[in-house]
């Protein structure tokens, strides 16, 4: 289950980071197993029943949200005018509230963590520049 969880957050992940920054972009799936998402640029922290599970972060400033269908349960935001040091707090605040490491990574340039509680997964991507949040909703989760 640890393994499965990790692939889809680290897939997911990448698919955020390497989005496009247009206003809007859809795009429709050619595989009807995969998703259809829409990436939107932001500006303040988005409210919905993704970030509804988890804190505000207090440091870097909203600028992309990659929204995938309802029926796919993920979301995403990305950061910027945020350092590492501050990715790294986020990480601490959401283990305050109560969130579990799964897996973590550290390089030189950026960390990468995948925590979890209850039904929600998070996957938090830090470097320099800014950081990466990705929300999974699960329905049914056996800990």
């Amino acid at each position: 289950m640890k393994r499965i969880f990790v692939m889809t957050l680290a897939l997911m992940m990448t698919v955020v980071l390497c989005a496009c920054s247009n206003d809007s972009i859809s795009r429709e799936s050619t595989d009807s197993n995969l998703p259809l998402l829409e990436v939107e640029e932001i500006s303040e922290w988005p409210e919905n029943k993704y970030t509804a599970v988890i804190p505000q972060p207090e440091a870097g400033t909203p600028f992309q949200a990659t929204v995938y269908d309802e029926t796919a349960g993920y979301f995403s935001v990305s950061l910027n005018n945020a350092t590492r040091q501050q990715g790294e707090e986020y990480i601490e605040l959401l283990k305050e509230n109560g969130f579990e490491t799964v897996s973590n990574k550290s390089e030189d340039v950026s960390i990468g963590v995948l925590l979890q509680k209850e039904n929600v997964g998070v996957s938090i991507a830090a470097s320099e520049n800014g950081f990466g949040i990705y929300i999974r909703l699960y329905e049914d989760i056996n800990p």
